[in-house]
């Protein structure tokens, strides 16, 4: 009794390795992406945002402590990386782990794209070495987050940039952030990383404005000249920027019809953004909320094929 009690442990056992750990780890979660040897390099490579990637093994004990850090580190960076995983137990995957040299597991490995991203061109990778909690793997990933987003050392700055491309094809839509800190908020810089080649961002601290000099006034009469209706309404923004400096403002300048936008939301959203940039612009963004990118990966996500993606509502930055 006491040998077929035994063996049916055993057969138990084996089952529960075969069947449970080696499922994977995060199928259901909505925000991380369980990728394979087949679809890695499409996810991965074919962006311009910063991907982290944990290579792990179901059977692993120091894997499934950082599982629940993992699922809140892929909330955390919902809208501002990707969060990916691969389950290097899977024969189909190990090829793919030892091509990136894992040696053990749990390994995070962060994937920043290029500068200039071109097809083909693979990014720079870099083993996480911190704490495996939540906020220094977040802080981290967002400090490798691409940044496209210019700073502006006084709102003339732009006004010569659009002076300069009046009668070029350049610049048509551009999209300035008043922000009441000198740091650029990294959902942000995955918005700009979305619309690359369509918009051009750029973030002004509210410190740098300051009363014109003549030469500021050269450069500001010029605008006026090229485009009198967004420089009338600049002129609005900035002097209620002055009176309330402790407030950011977005708003998008349409160098084509002479119109600037008030983005009029309560906090930055990439899904909102995405909306009152193309309700204006028409333009659908290379990646994230309205684009076919978005929709490959929300199908990996969810494991299902979907017409739109979802709605982005946890990464904001307050306005």
């Amino acid at each position: 009794m006491r040998l077929t009690l035994i063996s049916i442990i055993f057969i138990w056992s084996l089952v529960f390795d075969i069947f449970v750990v080696g499922q994977n780890f995060y199928d259901s979660d909505p925000r991380i992406i369980e990728a394979t040897a087949r679809n890695f390099d499409k996810i991965v490579y074919s962006t311009n945002q910063t991907s982290l990637v944990e290579f792990y093994a179901p059977w692993c004990g120091y894997c499934k402590q950082l599982k629940p850090v993992m699922h809140r580190v892929g909330k955390k960076l919902d809208g501002i990386a990707q969060v990916v995983t691969v389950n290097c137990d899977q024969e189909k995957n190990k090829g793919l782990c030892s091509q990136h040299g894992v040696e053990g597991f749990p390994t995070l490995i962060v994937f920043r794209p290029p500068k200039i991203y071109k097809k083909g061109v693979k990014h720079a990778s870099e083993k996480y070495q911190g704490d495996r909690a939540m906020k220094p793997i977040v802080d981290f990933i967002k400090s490798r987050v691409k940044n496209s987003i210019k700073k502006l050392r006084s709102i003339d700055t732009i006004q010569t940039i659009l002076n300069k491309h009046h009668n070029t094809k350049l610049n048509k839509y551009s999209m300035i952030l008043f922000s009441k800190t000198d740091t650029i908020p990294p959902v942000l810089k995955s918005i700009g990383n979305d619309w690359l080649g369509n918009v051009e961002f750029f973030m002004l601290h509210t410190k740098n404005i300051k009363t014109p000099d003549e030469e500021t006034n050269k450069v500001q009469r010029k605008f006026a000249s090229l485009y009198p209706n967004m420089a009338s309404s600049l002129n609005g923004i900035i002097q209620k920027q002055s009176e309330k400096k402790d407030r950011n403002r977005l708003i998008l300048l349409d160098r084509v019809n002479d119109k600037l936008h008030v983005y009029d939301g309560k906090q930055i959203t990439k899904q909102d953004i995405a909306q009152f940039i193309h309700e204006i612009t028409d333009i659908i963004p290379n990646e994230g909320p309205l684009s076919k990118r978005e929709e490959y990966v929300h199908s990996l996500k969810t494991g299902k094929k979907s017409k739109k993606a979802k709605k982005n509502k946890h990464i904001r930055d307050e306005l």
